[in-house]
């Protein structure tokens, strides 16, 4: 995915644990069951790309978990929780398709800490 005019925020270039989840299917939040896991390929505030052996239809609502870099020693992580929607698919030359979403709403955890919420600008 190259950098384009219509791109609204940075894009990071990185490769962090990602779990999906299709909105509509949870019965439970973070049911692993129904967890499908990944890779991002970047990520900005307002959204991220990855890969999946299967497409998701564009406009699908989708619950993701990040695992952010261990940066404190002493500390156990950061997981990001967002709420975003699929805008594009692409077929990938390795039988792998691309996800590229929008992020909603995201927030973030740490290990024995209340989820803080925060807002998409």
């Amino acid at each position: 995915m190259t950098e384009g005019p219509q791109r609204q925020r940075r894009r990071f270039h990185v490769s962090l644990p990602l779990r999906i989840w299709l909105r509509r299917v949870m019965k439970t939040p973070h049911n692993s069951q129904l967890a499908e896991h990944s890779l991002t390929k970047n990520i900005s505030t307002k959204g991220c790309y990855f890969r999946l052996a299967h497409e998701l239809p564009v406009g699908s609502e989708i619950e993701m978990e990040i695992q952010m870099p261990v940066l404190d020693p002493d500390g156990g992580g950061i997981k990001l929780g967002c709420h975003a929607t699929v805008v594009r698919v692409e077929n990938g030359s390795s039988g792998n398709i691309g996800i590229a979403c929008q992020i909603q709403h995201y927030w973030y955890s740490q290990p024995g800490a209340h989820p803080r919420r925060v807002r998409v600008a």
